[in-house]
């Protein structure tokens, strides 16, 4: 048997692990860190016109994988990604699986804001956001991972 048949007669030997997870990158309805209040609508243009945010762990590095679907829905801003499979993915996997990553955060955005009379800043347009991370605790505390699986591609 040649390495080239031995290779295919492996189990899974040409699959890759595909780890994907999803959940509400913000909700409309939550305070960010108690003065930010991102409404509906926000991201409406960004999305129209194909906007990519990277996809990080913790606001840091590289982005471990890339985020196939964003859309808003009543709730909020709703991703899917797909982590790659290098090792800080896997560590994010395994923190997302363990419980110790449970939310999604936006990085710093720019956005057409008004301060509310109570020191609210709410977002009407989101103009540019660089990335969105799976964080340990979010800014939006009901910005979490709602599911996420773990197999072969």
């Amino acid at each position: 048997m040649t390495t080239t048949q031995r290779a295919a007669a492996r189990p899974h030997s040409r699959t890759r692990r595909a780890m994907l997870i999803a959940g509400y990158a913000t909700d409309f309805g939550t305070l960010a860190r108690g003065w930010n209040l991102i409404l509906p609508g926000a991201f409406a243009k960004l999305i129209a016109n194909g906007w990519q945010p990277e996809l990080c762990l913790e606001h840091e590095g590289h982005p471990v994988g890339r985020w196939l679907r964003l859309f808003e829905d009543p709730r909020g801003l709703f991703v899917v990604g797909e982590l790659d499979g290098s090792h800080r993915a896997q560590a994010a996997m395994a923190g997302v699986e363990s419980g110790e990553l449970p939310g999604l955060s936006l990085s710093r955005f720019i956005g057409s804001k008004a301060r509310r009379d109570d020191g609210v800043n709410v977002c009407r347009e989101v103009i540019h956001c660089r990335e969105i991370s799976i964080v340990t605790k979010p800014a939006n505390p009901a910005a979490l991972i709602t599911e996420f699986c773990i197999g072969r591609a």
